[in-house]
Formats: C-alpha cells, structure tokens, sequence
C-alpha cells in the first residue's frame, strides 16, 4: 500500500517540514497543523481512504516535561494480550535475627507497583503489610530510590537488590498500632570491621521513635545484630569471651538491656571500646566525613541530638579482634513457597488489544527518549492514542514476537522467532471505536469487516490465505491460492485472522 501511495502521489518535490510539538495548545489545532505537514508531501486517493492519525505522548519521570506530537498511519498494529508474569527474587529480613533470612521468590503482575510486593508478602509470611518495608540494595547500602514510583518490572530491572525489611516484631515493639502512631527516626545501619572499609554485609534497617534515649537506640541496633553476634560468642571458642552468652530463645526486651550491657564489657580492657562501637557520620567542613560517636547513655533522647531527623546512617563498626567471618552474617536459606498466580484467558477481544495498545508504557532501555529539558536520555512513559481514523481501516494483530521483550499495561510480547496463537474475536459488523478516538465525528466511527487476511504455520514455514466479501452478492468467499470457495460467516473468526480491513459505516451509507 505504501508503494501504491508513492506511486500515486501528486507530490513530486517534498518539502521540508519539522515535527509540530504541541507547546501547550489545544490538540485540535496541533493535530491540523500536523495533518496539514503530512499533505504538503503526501497527496493520493491511499491517503484520503487509508490514512489516520495517531497522538503521542511522552513523559518525562525526572522534569515531567510532556512533548506531544501527532502522526499519520495506515495501519494500526495492535499488541495482542499476553499475561506475562515475572519472578522477582528477594530477601526478607527478619527483626529478630536468630531466624535466618529468607530468600523468597514472587511471581508477579510485571506492571503492578513495586509496593504491592509487601501485600503478596504479607499473605505469604502473614505478616501486616506496614511492619514491613521494601527496599533496594546497592553496594550493600540501601538505595534513595523512591521506590513508590517503580513499578515490579522497574524494580527486577534495577541493578540493585529487593530487600524486604521486618520493621515491627511484636515481642520486642509491641501492638503495632502503638508502634506506628509513635514519631520515629528511620535508621540504617551499615556494618563494617574498619573505619573506611567496605560494609561487611547489607545494610540493616530499624525505626527508633523520636522519644526514645541513645541506649534505647543501642538496644535496638544490638537486636538486629544478636543473632549473628550468638555464632560467635555462643559457639566459636566460646571459652575465650568471659563466660558470655546469648540465650536466642530470649524474647523480654528487659533481658535483652541487661545481656547488652554485659555483651558491651566483653574483653574490654581500660579505655579500650567494646565489641563494636555505633558512630553517627556527617559531612565535615572539608568535604570528608567526621565519625561523632553514639554513647550509651539515657541522658538525650533521639529528638534533642536529631532534631527533625527522618532518617539517619549509623556506622557500626566491629573491632578487628572479633571474628566476624564467624558471624556468618550473609547466610540465608531459601523460602519454599511462592503466591499463587491466576490462570491465563484463552481468547480476548478486539477491544481488549485497543485498550492494551492505549495503555501506557514505560520506555526499555533500548528505546530511551531525549528530554530536550533535562538534555539526556530518559525512560519516559510514553502513551499512544488514536486521533484520526480512516475510512477505510487496517488492523494489524502483533502475532510474531520479536527479539526483544516489549510491554503496555500489564501484557508483555517478548521475542524470539514464535507466534502468538491466542484467539481475538473481531466483530464482522459493527466495530464500534467511539472509546478509542479523541478526534470529533458528526456520526460515531462504526465499522464493519470486509477482508481478512489469515496466517497459518510458523514464522518459517507459514501460509496466508483470505477471506473477503462480495459486496454485490453479500457472501463471504475463502481464497487458498488458486481456490475460491463460499465461507460461512460464523466461521471467520479463528486464530488464524491476521490483518483485518474495515470500511466505516457511514462511507458506505454514501
């Protein structure tokens, strides 16, 4: 068709025009001045029967810059759903360490926010949703990341980990809702053997309210790490540390305080620090950082030495006689169980793979866009719509995945060399695309089916055949090759139906 147009087009010398961008105006005026472009180098009896007009929309996730533009087509390609669930790895951390870790693996809506990660958690460990908090993991510090903004696709795609954090633990914090109607300080916890080394290990996350004391903030970085301190101090040559020991089956918070204060006095010889010592780092004048020791004192509470502090970084720094590597401070094992995932439909509509195509999408990687306000190269959400349709219309059903993984909404067409054999049920009258223009008719856009185009096979050894009407005789005929033969028309809906071509109702009222 695209040759047939070039073809017959009036234009021989095209001019030179630029992409309109909408700046703010109103869509009708954008989208004629756009159509008026595309006529000034394409002029033919294809374009007046066949052309539309899509609208474009990109956002940018940073500036939230919208550029909007305004294209001609001939034919619309329409993803055909495909419910693709993804597994998302992740690691849960338990408040009370003497459980180990947990290594879950979610299947997962690819589209769905990131945070709804925590409500599958929450049915499969039957922990509350907000005494959990999902985070990233980078370079074994928890990442900025605003996390409520990814969806489960972004959030498996990031180059960071999923971890989920344990924030309340009853035994030790209490009723939950005493627990989150308290002011609190979030406070990450970066372990480490030597001032200015790498992190032993991920950070680990706790929430101490704002009126609580420095050694209520001692007591609750200590029961993160009593758990992996016992391996040593319970196990390793236990003889050599003065008698210490961790009793893990011990839940009273009171207990907890008095083992800590024996714990802080192991091996420490005059002025010499305890096991490890907790430091609050900040920026110095300098541009380095200055490590301002956290004492263990009831005389503050975290409110007067952090004042409107939401959130903190606390190094925790072991002395290098402790034998850390026996802390096994890394050490996970694997969760059994996933959440169930519903079954995938077996047939869809026309209609369904239009509100899949209008649906946004977030742009891969491959495919950024330039924000000309940031001035790099974005992931934009980007959204399609029909503007313009044409009088006659050509569908393009999307049944051969490509080599790369492309999404919109919830459904994902991936690639490789197969064939999506799902069944759509197009209507052979009366396709009804009111829903799915924005541009304005005198009659509603009403379509009724003239041709089909049909693929049977694979992508490498497939064949076509047709099934078009005889408008004089108003019969369906099956063409196969040099075969011509009447076709019910009850039976031309299958999953073979590849391009389908409509004529709206009105023009053929003319």
């Amino acid at each position: 068709m695209d040759g047939l147009h070039e073809d017959l087009n009036k234009v021989i010398n095209k001019p030179y025009v630029e992409t309109v961008e909408s700046d703010n105006r109103p869509d009708e005026v954008v989208a004629q001045q756009s159509w008026e472009n595309h006529q000034k180098r394409n002029q033919s009896i294809i374009v007046d029967l066949m052309h539309g007009q899509f609208k474009s929309k990109l956002v940018c996730p940073d500036c939230q810059k919208i550029s909007i533009t305004f294209d001609p087509y001939m034919t619309i390609s329409l993803p055909i759903p495909h419910k693709n669930y993804i597994t998302l790895p992740l690691y849960f951390i338990y408040k009370d360490n003497k459980k180990l870790p947990d290594k879950v693996t979610l299947t997962l809506d690819p589209t769905a926010s990131a945070l709804s990660v925590l409500e599958k958690l929450s049915k499969l460990l039957s922990f509350k949703e907000n005494a959990m908090e999902l985070c990233l993991i980078k370079g074994q510090v928890i990442s900025p990341a605003n996390l409520a903004k990814f969806d489960v696709k972004t959030l498996k795609d990031d180059e960071g980990m999923p971890f989920v954090y344990q924030i309340h633990n009853t035994e030790f914090d209490g009723p939950l809702e005493q627990f989150q109607a308290q002011p609190k300080i979030k406070i990450e916890i970066r372990i480490l053997k030597e001032e200015g080394d790498e992190p032993l290990s991920f950070s680990r996350l706790v929430y101490v309210p704002t009126a609580a004391n420095l050694k209520d903030l001692h007591h609750q970085v200590y029961l993160t790490m009593r758990g992996y301190i016992a391996n040593v101090y319970n196990y390793d040559n236990k003889d050599d540390h003065s008698g210490f020991f961790i009793d893990p089956e011990e839940c009273d918070m009171m207990a907890v305080e008095k083992e800590y204060k024996e714990f802080k006095d192991v091996g420490k010889e005059d002025n010499a620090p305890g096991p490890y010592v907790l430091e609050f780092v900040q920026e110095s004048e300098n541009g380095g950082e200055d490590s301002i020791l956290i004492p263990y004192s009831d005389a503050k509470t975290m409110k007067d030495v952090f004042p409107g502090a939401k959130a903190l970084s606390l190094n925790l720094v072991f002395r290098k006689e402790i034998r850390t590597q026996s802390m096994k401070i890394n050490k996970c094992q694997e969760f059994d169980k996933t959440n169930d995932v519903p079954k995938e439909q077996k047939a869809y509509s026309l209609y369904d793979c239009f509100d899949l195509f209008t649906k946004p999408e977030i742009l891969d990687q491959e495919n950024l866009w330039y924000c000309s306000k940031c001035k790099e190269h974005k992931q934009a959400t980007k959204k399609m719509d029909v503007y313009k349709l044409p009088n006659t219309l050509i569908l393009h059903l999307k049944r051969f995945k490509t080599s790369r993984v492309h999404s919109i909404g919830s459904f994902y067409f991936s690639g490789g060399s197969s064939k999506i054999t799902t069944l759509i049920d197009f209507p052979i009258e009366g396709l009804d695309l009111t829903k799915y223009t924005l541009g304005k008719y005198d009659e509603p856009p009403i379509y009724d089916l003239f041709a089909i185009t049909n693929h049977y096979g694979s992508l490498g050894g497939g064949h076509y055949t047709a099934y078009a009407k005889n408008p004089l005789k108003n019969k369906w005929y099956d063409f196969n090759d040099s075969s011509v033969s009447l076709q019910d028309p009850s039976e031309l809906v299958t999953s073979a139906g590849y391009l389908l071509f409509y004529k709206r109702r009105e023009v053929n009222k003319q």
